[in-house]
């Protein structure tokens, strides 16, 4: 009696998984996907009839087969196997792979086989439960990758564009992306400028440029850097043109005579009257507003104890005076650089103008900075002694100089009989006032005069300034014998 043939049962979800899984352990080994202790343990399913096959290519015959008018057995056919799968051996779960009419389980298992990309090993804990998330998690993980790419890329693109942004910014200026405006020159008309002290290329430019003498700062800037004398250029009032191109203010900048301003230059031991001829002839002051300033000593910043005399007071430097410069003006500037001085060195208000007097008297007894401590020692000795040598008297000829409106050269028999407060040949003690304006140098020697117990000294040479120093009259007479052998020698000098 002929076998029944039974048509084949559609397997369920869970036997066509496990049928797939266990193909996929013959094939490639057991499965990474789902950890055997998280599985859900199912029965495995029911065996499928299957024939065995001396060969996994080995056809039945159809003799083999038992004949049945019932049953049509169509020719065997193989199933198309993947070429980038590796080869599937036929065992004891696999032995009926060719027996179902159309190879419908086996169809679907091959189906079912991995593709090349999922057979790498899994790379976290996401990746072993790629098979069990639904198709709706899925969808909400590539959403999920698809905004974090979006904002990787938007990053990127933000740093790049900002990156490009600033260096377009950075180079603006230069000139190397973009040139800067400039007038092709030479100029026209005129303009005075004021660069103020520690000013840069860039502020510079941007003066220039308000003024209307560049076009452009940038374009000033770039010539600037251009120059290698730029460095040079001095803060003060400069005569220049509009719409000149940058290159040629540089150069006008550089130029001297361009130069708005006129400087002064106060030398030490300058007397009052010396200061003021100065202002006079080389500020254009009028001497009626020159004697108005000095007669307003609030309007010029005294102190009071200068007691309203501006002598000594004035701080030897070189100013700069500007077109708008008035003689009130530029003498404030000067008492303000002696009073800073006298701050700077810390020397109490109560002796500020007795430390001028002092160091004004060496300005114009020495010319040799190492001969002002040595001096200052002497005077310190002849006021301190007044039973000594000079019995308490200066004896400087400085001082009688002064006092007949003298600025150098020896007092004469006249000059040494006038009697006037500064003749210190006949009053002992400091003269009312200083008698010149003294430096920072003086200053500081007659707040540090040199050790020694000399009272006399002279200028052997007025040339060189050459001066030697004596304890006694006798020594002294000795070095005045030098002096006059030195003046019959240099008439002209000695006047």
């Amino acid at each position: 009696m002929a076998k029944e043939n039974k048509s084949p049962k559609f397997p369920s979800r869970i036997q066509e998984r496990h049928q797939r899984a266990q193909i996929r352990e013959a094939s490639i080994g057991p499965s990474r996907e789902v950890p055997p202790s998280n599985r859900k343990q199912v029965p495995p399913p029911s065996p499928v009839p299957s024939r065995s096959f001396s060969s996994e290519y080995d056809a039945p015959s159809p003799s083999s087969a038992p004949a049945s008018p019932q049953t049509f057995m169509p020719e065997p056919f193989e199933l198309p196997r993947p070429r980038f799968h590796p080869r599937i051996e036929p065992n004891e779960q696999t032995d009926g792979y060719f027996e179902e009419p159309f190879g419908y389980a086996e169809t679907q298992a091959a189906s079912q086989l991995p593709h090349r990309r999922n057979l790498r090993a899994p790379r976290g804990k996401q990746s072993r439960r790629a098979d069990t998330l639904g198709p709706a998690e899925r969808q909400k993980r590539r959403r999920r990758k698809r905004i974090r790419s979006f904002l990787v890329i938007f990053a990127v693109l933000s740093i790049v564009v900002g990156g490009f942004g600033v260096a377009v910014m950075q180079f603006k200026g230069t000139g190397l992306i973009f040139s800067a405006p400039d007038y092709p020159g030479p100029g026209k008309g005129n303009v005075i400028v004021t660069i103020p002290p520690g000013s840069s290329g860039t502020q510079i430019g941007e003066i220039l440029k308000k003024k209307g003498v560049v076009a452009s700062a940038a374009a000033f800037k770039q010539a600037f850097k251009a120059n290698a004398r730029s460095a040079a250029i001095q803060a003060g009032q400069y005569n220049l043109q509009k719409q000149m191109s940058a290159a040629g203010a540089v150069a006008a900048l550089l130029d001297p005579a361009n130069k708005a301003e006129k400087t002064v230059t106060i030398p030490e031991g300058f007397t009052l009257w010396q200061v003021q001829d100065r202002l006079k002839n080389v500020c254009g002051f009028s001497d009626d507003d020159v004697k108005a300033a000095f007669a307003n000593p609030g309007a010029i910043g005294l102190p009071a104890e200068a007691g309203g005399n501006a002598e000594g007071w004035l701080a030897p430097n070189t100013y700069s005076v500007s077109v708008d410069e008035t003689p009130t003006s530029l003498i404030k500037q000067m008492v303000a650089g002696t009073v800073k001085e006298l701050e700077k060195q810390n020397i109490p208000r109560a002796q500020w103008k007795t430390v001028l007097i002092k160091a004004s008297i060496l300005e114009r007894e020495v010319n040799i900075g190492k001969y002002y401590p040595m001096v200052a020692r002497v005077i310190q000795n002849r006021l301190e002694n007044v039973t000594g040598p000079t019995v308490g008297k200066l004896d400087m000829d400085s001082t009688v100089l002064y006092g007949v409106r003298k600025s150098g050269g020896i007092p004469s028999e006249d000059d040494m009989k006038n009697d006037n407060p500064y003749n210190t040949y006949l009053h002992k003690g400091l003269p009312p006032t200083p008698i010149g304006a003294p430096g920072a140098r003086a200053i500081s020697a007659v707040l540090n005069p040199a050790p020694g117990d000399w009272y006399f000294y002279t200028t052997v040479n007025l040339q060189t300034g050459e001066t030697k120093f004596a304890k006694t009259m006798a020594e002294q007479n000795k070095l005045v014998g030098e002096l006059r052998k030195y003046c019959e020698a240099n008439p002209g000098i000695c006047k």
